[in-house]
């Protein structure tokens, strides 16, 4: 691994890359430091950042920045990497003279690189005016560069999508969410907290919004505004959901609107400005002589472009129980239980009609119970359904883990099987992770032994 230059961001064009000799690269597989090698920046207080040349093999870069009244080497920013040879950009602080830069290389990460992939990746990429292409990559602004070539194929990550395919992002509610240096939080128990981080050491609440024991998940439209989804539970067992749309920009933060959601919050996803959430509720239906209750859900679809004044878009009633939701950004996946069969239910809409409306496409049946999001993808039209089923064997029952496998037909909406895997018989099914082609299953072996001793 090379260190070709230090620059700003601003000085692209032109770039005179200093080399240094390919002897060092046994010592960064290694994992040992180096210092970084250019010279001092003079700038108007632009980001700067070093260029290294990447050889085929290395997995994880790091850039240390040395404290000066300390003398100690800090973490500044990281890289995961595939394996590929190319060129990586990382920042380091303005203005740093590069005596005080180390960077660390080794062949070796914790967990396979599309792992790293998710909402940190940024889409878009540009090409400077020396015609190379720089690729968005992974973590703290980081941006690995590599000619066309190499740009090309890059790996399917978790929706099966390469670069720039996807029209939207999807993004998962949390409790919390950083930006920059301010972290809002939505307490459980006491409402939406915005804390400055500015000085890790001395974290300062800037705001709050009491909100106590309905507290559920956050997102974050844009700086200033957010979006809360809260329960309401009444003693006699009534209740409800709503959506809180909260204005940030001031002292304190500010309501604008409430919204009621049918029933209670059960998952969300927001896919580009328009928030699909699935509530749980029950209706009563008539049966023989008297009343009973089933469950049944709803999807919901609100317009957030405009945070102050979101719109409902549509709202779709559905029969069942659900159990597990997931979503990339052409379709939304909902699984209930099938309480006859134990296995689970699973319907397929589409997210790409008109302003985004959910349209139902097909309804696919999955033989065992789906536990979480992970054991589902819809990739380049083949729906995968990983699920624990219980299958009864002479007087008891067997645990088996099922693969299955559905093409998906959305102008005919149908959805055909292809083909299906038993693995793993009588034990229990826990995590599972897509990747690319593959996709790792654990399964464990439940017993209970009886130890007699002497």
């Amino acid at each position: 691994m090379k260190i070709i230059n230090h620059f700003t961001k601003n000085d692209c064009t032109g770039i005179f890359r200093w080399q240094i000799f390919a002897t060092i690269l046994a010592i960064l597989f290694a994992g040992q430091t180096f210092p970084a090698i250019g010279q001092d920046l003079e700038n108007d207080g632009a980001d700067d950042a070093i260029i290294v040349d990447i050889e085929e093999g290395l997995r994880r870069v790091r850039v240390l920045v040395r404290d000066s009244p300390s003398g100690a080497w800090n973490l500044y920013s990281m890289a995961h990497l595939d394996g590929r040879a190319g060129k990586l950009k990382l920042p380091v602080p303005s203005g740093v003279a590069v005596e005080d830069i180390r960077v660390q290389a080794t062949g070796a990460d914790p967990f396979p690189h599309a792992y790293y992939r998710g909402k940190r990746r940024f889409e878009e990429s540009v090409t400077d005016s020396t015609g190379q292409l720089f690729i968005d990559g992974l973590f703290g602004g980081v941006t690995i560069t590599a000619d066309t070539d190499l740009a090309e194929g890059v790996a399917d990550f978790d929706q099966g999508n390469t670069r720039n395919a996807d029209p939207a992002e999807v993004v998962e509610s949390d409790i919390w969410k950083i930006r920059g240096t301010t972290l809002y939080f939505f307490n459980q128990f006491r409402g939406l907290q915005v804390f400055d981080l500015a000085d890790p050491s001395q974290p300062t609440l800037l705001a709050s919004f009491r909100l106590p024991a309905a507290g559920e998940e956050l997102y974050m439209l844009d700086e200033d505004h957010a979006v809360l989804i809260a329960n309401t539970f009444l003693n006699d067992g009534s209740g409800g959901s709503e959506l809180i749309n909260v204005e940030l920009g001031g002292s304190e933060p500010l309501i604008t609107s409430r919204l009621a959601l049918p029933g209670f919050y059960n998952d969300s996803r927001l896919v580009g400005s328009i928030l699909y959430v699935v509530s749980q509720s029950n209706r009563i239906v008539a049966e023989g002589d008297g009343n009973v209750f089933r469950p049944n859900y709803f999807l919901s679809a609100w317009d957030m472009s405009e945070p102050n004044q979101p719109s409902l878009l549509a709202e779709i009633e559905k029969d069942g129980t659900v159990g597990v939701v997931n979503a990339t950004s052409e379709h939304f996946l909902v699984g209930t239980v099938n309480h006859d069969t134990s296995g689970t239910n699973l319907t397929v809409f589409g997210l790409g009609g008109q302003d985004g409306i959910p349209l139902e496409i097909t309804e696919v049946e999955l033989e065992g119970a789906v536990s979480d999001k992970f054991k589902l993808r819809l990739r380049n039209g083949v729906l995968t359904g990983i699920s624990q089923v219980w299958r009864r064997v002479g007087p008891g029952s067997r645990r088996i883990t099922k693969l299955e496998t559905f093409a998906i037909d959305e102008e005919a909406k149908t959805a055909r099987p292809l083909g299906a895997l038993e693995l793993a018989d009588n034990e229990t099914l826990h995590a599972t992770r897509f990747d690319g082609d593959r996709v790792y299953v654990v399964t464990f072996l439940q017993i209970d032994p009886l130890w007699v001793i002497d």
